[in-house]
């Protein structure tokens, strides 16, 4: 049981860490991170992690525990890009970034008898341009954006 429960954590950090292609989809409350799983641990087991094992050099170039970003699709339809800041000994999230999209459920047309399902934000590229379209509108990435996740 143990593997397997190893196995699927291994999985679901490579989902996360892998760099977004033209053509993904991330749905909502799907999550992207530079850490990957690394990411719900404390600061100082990444630390340990990162320093004692083959895992944290092929994660150290991506990874930095006190700067990493994160890029979330909301269960609200909105698609934002979080940076870490540092306050003393604390983390916090900051967001950088964001692209509003239809809650889901209802939108309200027809007295609330029109309900749709949020698509979640799908990416884009052409020539050296990176594009994400949530409900049919195309917004221009941002570069911090394009730098940490394409």
């Amino acid at each position: 049981i143990i593997a397997i429960l190893f196995l699927y954590a291994a999985n679901r950090h490579i989902q996360v860490t892998r760099p977004i292609v033209s053509g993904d989809v991330l749905l909502p409350g799907e999550w992207k991170s530079q850490c990957g799983l690394l990411e719900l641990m404390p600061l100082k087991l990444q630390q340990i992690i990162q320093s004692s094992s083959a895992f944290g050099e092929r994660v150290k170039s991506k990874c930095d525990g006190t700067k990493s970003s994160m890029l979330e699709m909301g269960t609200d339809g909105t698609l934002r890009y979080f940076t870490k800041s540092s306050c003393g000994d604390t983390l916090t999230g900051k967001e950088v970034w964001s692209v509003p999209g239809r809650k889901l459920g209802c939108d309200g047309n027809a007295g609330g008898d029109h309900c749709a399902a949020q698509e979640g934000a799908s990416f884009l590229k052409e020539g050296e341009s990176w594009y994400v379209v949530i409900d049919h509108s195309r917004t221009s990435m941002d570069r911090d954006v394009i730098r940490d996740f394409m």
